[in-house]
């Protein structure tokens, strides 16, 4: 008997024009859960209002559950990969980070986006945020067919590195620090994945997520690294990065 499921993962990899246009419906419901959530958000609100928020846009608009767990993680809790306990109080200068995408019709939503619990950055947190930024803009730009996940991904721990490098957050020649997977304590989860009918969808990557991208394949870009204080090297770090 022949296995069948690396047929219908290869079937399920490759999405219809009309399956597409459900994914896309499903972004932008979850873009408008995540737009409430920044209208919404105000010190002294839990997680879990938040995520209340959230749930709420997505049953507006048609889509009843979400695709996944959500996680609103503010503070420290930001930095916890998966969290999603949801239940602690946000507090003025924090921010928070949204990971949470809606199903709609069968189809997977994912969004996570990171901002201010009191509307404003501080000059440290705008620092770390237009790393992300540029990070993402450059994924957006080089996703084409004929690149790959891993092509992709070397350009944005690029980014990442030289970015913290000017903040002093990592010491060290760039080229070296990417050799020596130096941004993995900042940035150790994938930086994209399938999306359809799972959050993480099935399809081949191939070696160390190489396949090259062809048109019909759905893809999630989620540049992030994870940063507290005191998760540095030593060395001279800017004054407002340093531990109080």
């Amino acid at each position: 008997m022949t296995d069948w499921r690396p047929i219908v993962h290869e079937m399920r990899l490759f999405k219809s024009p009309e399956e597409i246009a459900v994914l896309r419906r499903a972004g932008e419901i979850s873009a408008l859960a995540h737009i409430r959530a920044m209208e919404k958000c105000r010190p002294g609100m839990f997680e879990y209002q938040l995520e209340g928020e959230i749930h709420h846009e997505f049953n507006r608009h048609g889509a009843r559950y979400p695709s996944y767990n959500t996680i609103v993680g503010s503070g420290e809790n930001g930095c916890i990969l998966h969290y999603t306990e949801n239940e602690s109080e946000m507090r003025d200068g924090d921010l928070v980070l949204i990971d949470a995408g809606c199903e709609y019709k069968g189809y997977a939503g994912d969004i996570t986006r990171t901002f201010p619990v009191n509307g404003k950055f501080t000059p440290a947190q705008r620092e770390i945020y237009d790393i992300v930024l540029e990070s993402l803009e450059t994924s957006l730009r080089l996703f084409r067919p004929g690149t790959s996940i891993q092509e992709v991904t070397g350009e944005v721990v690029r980014i990442m590195i030289t970015g913290l490098v000017k903040l002093g957050i990592l010491q060290g020649e760039v080229d070296q620090l990417i050799a020596e997977n130096a941004h993995r304590p900042f940035f150790m989860h994938g930086l994209s994945h399938w999306l359809g009918l799972d959050v993480h969808d099935v399809g081949v990557y191939g070696p160390d997520r190489s396949r090259i991208l062809e048109p019909g394949m759905v893809l999630t870009v989620e540049p992030g690294p994870l940063y507290r204080a005191g998760c540095r090297r030593a060395g001279s770090v800017s004054r407002h990065w340093r531990s109080n």
